[in-house]
């Protein structure tokens, strides 16, 4: 009976979790709250001979208990503290460095609270319904102060030769990193896209953006260690009963631990996105925000439309100082040789009046591969280089810092199906059924490996890129200048360091913003470029450019390659070489098709007398200080670090 009795009570003491067993005897609770903290040193030394005694005293009083176990008056002072509730014991238990330096990442991040949502998308019946809560705020819009780029105005004379004309703008343009080109006013090419068959029976996937998340994030692996850190105070506090500062909810505290990235969307049609961005922009600058005097809006048909000045302020305003969380879709990345381009490519689509635009080289079907192009020579027809991609977006949908159109994925680097056979685009066996199944497919398995984190970067090899927008809102374009893009990188690293810590790569991963205003306070020159329906956007080699749609619109964009390049180009080749990243275009390759074609043409000028623009072309490039000369001396004589 004595060892049964002394078993139970050693039972009784040592069960922790025992909710049963009473803290403290009634009436003897503390009302004031104190935490526990760790004893410095040099206190333990001044409270040594103090303890001494105290510490032999309480030695001598252990209880005997049944078959000789002891239970010393420590351990239950130490388990007993654990019930007292007026103890805080969040802070630094066990007194390990580790706990503390998990309490101050706590601290830090508590401090950032999660935002409420601005639009809830979706629910049961359709996923793509959307709720806008979120508010226009102009009086705390960020507009950046900036100049703007230049803006070129071609004759019809000077627009008949692509190449030749970019090439004359290039002294003035290049300086700014980013211009913009109005075609005179007769070049209106027709939008095979606005066909009732197209506008109405396409589907495209599109990609979840939270603009709020574009410069304000914690990186993943900082928020993996907090949240495991504060899952495993939250568990041993609910144990002991104690309250550990923190909100019930655990989805408040909580948020998801994952590696940054645009998740796919849902697909739709031309027709019923354009119905889904603009009632978005609609609900977002509804007319109960329009007391402020820098609200400057146009009223249509009984709405408020807001200027560009409006949407640029208010945009910044939720990139940097968020208030709540806003998601936009944006369909980009589209692959036009499955979609559909927005330039026609046979006769079929035009009228016997418009079949110039279908050889024209502005038409961005040709442009990558015009004559003087070094495009020309590669073969492949590789998707968002050589063939065009499509952007699709509405109001808010961004495209963050890079330094070429080659932006996005290496998923995304598709043949061409209408070449290379997967799907027939004309012909008996062509069917629409049979080309939207595969568009669904690419895009929807880019954006299954984007939103799982796997990015590789389409190496754009530092290309010259040519956007044009179809229809819609503006988009509004940043560019920085090729001189001035190590000083953007330095910046966006020192501001963002933890990003880069987790992400070296980060500027490839297309999905950080930084705002104008910063890179100018610190010393890079950033340069604004409104680009309206009908207007083209041309970026220069290594300069770096991002922005965001101010509306539903559609563009489209490729690269192109002119002999100047080549000094860019082999740049690009010896930094991928540095950090190991993989190429999409041969630079070997299209160096060899130039030589080739230039000593054609010296061949044809010397011996046949044929004085053709495009062999005058070759001529200007050669000879001994010629760029084509230059490149093959910086590939064959010079070491890879000199060149670069």
């Amino acid at each position: 009976m004595r060892s049964l009795m002394g078993t139970e009570l050693m039972r009784i003491c040592v069960k922790e979790d025992n909710d049963d067993f009473p803290s403290v005897p009634p009436g003897f609770e503390s009302y004031t709250s104190f935490a526990l903290k760790r004893v410095e040193a040099n206190e333990k030394d001044n409270d040594k001979n103090l303890t001494s005694s105290s510490t032999s005293a309480s030695e001598s009083q252990s209880t005997q208990v049944g078959n000789g176990v002891q239970i010393s008056d420590t351990a239950k002072v130490s388990r007993s503290l654990r019930r007292r509730p007026w103890i805080n014991h969040g802070q630094c238990e066990n007194g390990s460095e580790e706990d503390c330096d998990c309490e101050r990442h706590d601290q830090n991040f508590s401090s950032r609270p999660c935002l409420p949502k601005g639009v809830i998308r979706g629910c049961p019946d359709c996923p793509s319904c959307q709720k806008v809560i979120a508010k226009w705020r102009p009086e705390e819009a960020l507009r950046p102060h900036l100049e703007d780029a230049p803006v070129f105005y071609p004759t019809e004379e000077e627009f008949q030769d692509t190449l030749k004309y970019i090439s004359s703008i290039r002294s003035r343009a290049e300086p700014y990193g980013i211009c913009r080109i109005v075609p005179p006013q007769s070049w209106k090419p027709p939008c095979p896209l606005k066909e009732k068959s197209i506008w109405e029976g396409s589907k495209f996937a599109t990609r979840v953006q939270r603009i709020d998340k574009l410069q304000n994030r914690n990186s993943g692996t900082k928020k993996s260690r907090i949240q495991n850190n504060l899952k495993r105070k939250r568990r041993r506090c609910t144990r002991m009963g104690v309250d550990n500062g923190t909100e019930s909810d655990p989805n408040a505290v909580f948020c998801e631990v994952e590696r940054f990235g645009f998740e796919p969307g849902p697909e739709f049609t031309l027709e019923t996105f354009k119905r889904y961005a603009d009632e978005f922009k609609v609900k977002y600058f509804r007319n109960d925000n329009l007391s402020h005097p820098s609200a400057n809006t146009t009223i249509v048909s009984g709405t408020s439309e807001p200027s560009v000045e409006n949407i640029e302020g208010e945009y910044w305003r939720m990139v940097e100082s968020p208030t709540e969380e806003i998601e936009v879709l944006y369909g980009a990345d589209l692959e036009t040789g499955v979609f559909g381009s927005g330039f026609p490519i046979n006769s079929s689509q035009v009228s016997d009046s418009n079949e110039q635009y279908i050889k024209s080289g502005w038409n961005l079907n040709n442009f990558a591969r015009l004559p003087g192009s070094l495009l020309s020579y590669e073969t492949s027809d590789i998707s968002g280089v050589v063939v065009p991609w499509l952007y699709l977006g509405m109001c808010f949908s961004s495209f963050c810092w890079s330094s070429s159109i080659g932006s996005g994925n290496g998923l995304n680097m598709y043949l061409n199906p209408r070449v290379h056979g997967s799907i027939p685009m004309e012909g008996k066996n062509s069917t629409r059924e049979g080309v939207e199944k595969t568009a669904r497919w690419q895009c929807w398995d880019h954006l299954r490996w984007e939103a799982m984190g796997v990015y590789m970067h389409v190496e754009d090899h530092h290309l010259y890129s040519l956007n044009y927008m179809h229809w819609g809102a503006p988009k509004m374009w940043y560019g920085v200048a090729a001189k001035d893009a190590c000083k953007l990188e330095e910046v966006m690293r020192k501001h963002l360091p933890e990003l880069f810590e987790e992400q070296p790569d980060l500027l490839h991963k297309l999905v950080t913003q930084l705002s104008p205003s910063i890179l100018k306070s610190k010393g890079v020159p950033v340069y604004r470029c409104v680009q309206n329906p009908g207007d083209f956007v041309l970026t220069f080699p290594r300069a770096y450019h991002s922005g965001f749609n101010c509306g539903f619109n559609c563009a489209e964009a490729v690269n192109v390659a002119p002999v100047d390049w080549l000094r860019h180009g082999h740049i690009a080749i010896d930094l991928y070489r540095e950090q190991r990243r993989k190429t999409s275009i041969s630079h070997d390759k299209l160096l060899l098709g130039a030589a080739r074609e230039a000593v054609r043409a010296q061949w044809e000028i010397t011996l046949l007398k044929k004085n053709t623009t495009d062999n005058l072309k070759w001529k200007d490039v050669c000879g001994k200080d010629g760029l084509l000369a230059s490149a093959f001396k910086v590939v064959l004589f010079e070491p890879p670090c000199k060149a670069h």
